[in-house]
């Protein structure tokens, strides 16, 4: 094999999706003239490069028929059909009142790490429970106030490795991240 960087596919990512295209080599020891070995035996997978040329360029095609039509979408756009007003309906969106689970920071973490949330006053019960990745509750913090607020979490006492903490509110989950403990 030739030394230096080389770039390609890699064989079995394109096994997977087109066999025909990779085969598999044996390439025999080498030994010199008094018989000592100068390379090993081994097997390589090789790939019909030349083979994958039609399949990147019908995907290219594909890719270049969606964009031309989503391009033609925005500068044409459909017009609205005429809406019977009795079938129509308003509402009103606004998020003052959702509940929010932030991602800790910073993570991955090794002493501490922050937690930040939103809680709304209609909110009864709040909590965020901590579990391994087993499932097993580490610990359990009851959220009292309302509002936007925030959760020091200290870990001196917990093993590196991958932990869950859920928001749950009035008794269903609301959000669920992961933080890792370096």
């Amino acid at each position: 094999m030739p030394y230096g960087t080389h770039y390609g596919f890699i064989a079995q990512d394109v096994a997977a999706i087109a066999p025909d295209l990779v085969k598999d080599f044996n390439y025999p020891a080498e030994y010199d003239s008094v018989g000592t070995l100068l390379n090993p035996a081994f097997n390589s997978l090789g790939m019909n490069y030349t083979g994958v040329i039609p399949l990147l360029v019908a995907a290219v095609n594909e890719q270049k028929a969606t964009i031309d039509s989503l391009i033609n979408a925005l500068q044409n756009p459909t017009p609205l059909p005429n809406i019977n007003p009795q079938n129509s309906q308003k509402i009103s969106l606004s998020n003052v009142s959702s509940i929010i689970l932030n991602q800790n920071d910073p993570n991955p973490f090794t002493e501490s790490t922050r937690i930040t949330f939103q809680i709304p006053d209609d909110v009864r019960d709040a909590r965020i429970i901590f579990t391994s990745t087993t499932g097993s509750i580490i610990n359990t913090a009851i959220i009292n106030e309302r509002g936007i607020g925030e959760l020091e979490v200290y870990s001196s006492e917990l093993s590196k490795g991958l932990y869950n903490y859920t928001l749950v509110c009035d008794g269903k989950v609301i959000a669920s991240k992961k933080m890792v403990k370096q």
